[in-house]
């Protein structure tokens, strides 16, 4: 267990201090993604050439001495040099889009920050517009999303729905 701890101790300091990458054994390695020191999580992965992108395992016969490249940004495990290099230099490319909001010409680090940022504004949007929104989504027969967002937006920004919190100013400025 002290061994153990000291290890994962180092996996964390490295990752903090290297730039994206590392050079360490298997075991380290497996350590850190048993732990979760440094891989990012798996909700949600961003799209890559539209599609969902998929982290390869790491390998079930690596030895324990054996040394890997540890991708920090992605949080897999390649065995030689010209893979990881391929898998760094296709995240640094401008070919991912977020999965929750479609943005293209992303980083794999901006995608992730991106769908990150789409699940916080998910989670702040009101609750008792949610059902509201939803039907009147499916009422509507507009082709395009912008279209769609407008005729919403156009509807709703002067009706007041069922639990809806309403903040009222008076005439002499105080917030009600």
């Amino acid at each position: 267990r002290e061994r153990e701890r000291y290890i994962i101790e180092r996996v964390e300091e490295a990752a903090a201090a290297a730039a994206g990458v590392q050079r360490t054994t298997e075991k380290e390695a497996l350590v850190c993604f048993c732990h979760g020191a440094v891989q990012p999580s798996d909700e949600g992965m961003p799209l890559l050439h539209r599609k969902p992108f998929v982290r390869r395992k790491p390998p079930a016969d690596l030895k324990p001495d054996e040394e890997v490249f540890y991708c920090r940004t992605t949080g897999e495990i390649f065995r030689s040099y010209d893979d990881f290099f391929e898998r760094t230099i296709l995240c640094n490319s401008l070919v991912w889009s977020c999965a929750i909001t479609g943005k293209p010409g992303l980083t794999y680090q901006e995608a992730v920050e991106s769908e990150a940022k789409a699940r916080q504004n998910l989670q702040n949007f009101p609750e008792p517009l949610v059902v509201p929104i939803l039907y009147l989504t499916s009422l509507s027969y507009c082709s395009r999303l912008h279209e769609l967002c407008d005729d919403l937006y156009m509807y709703t920004r002067d009706r007041y729905f069922a639990g809806e919190i309403v903040e009222v100013t008076s005439l002499n400025g105080l917030r009600y």
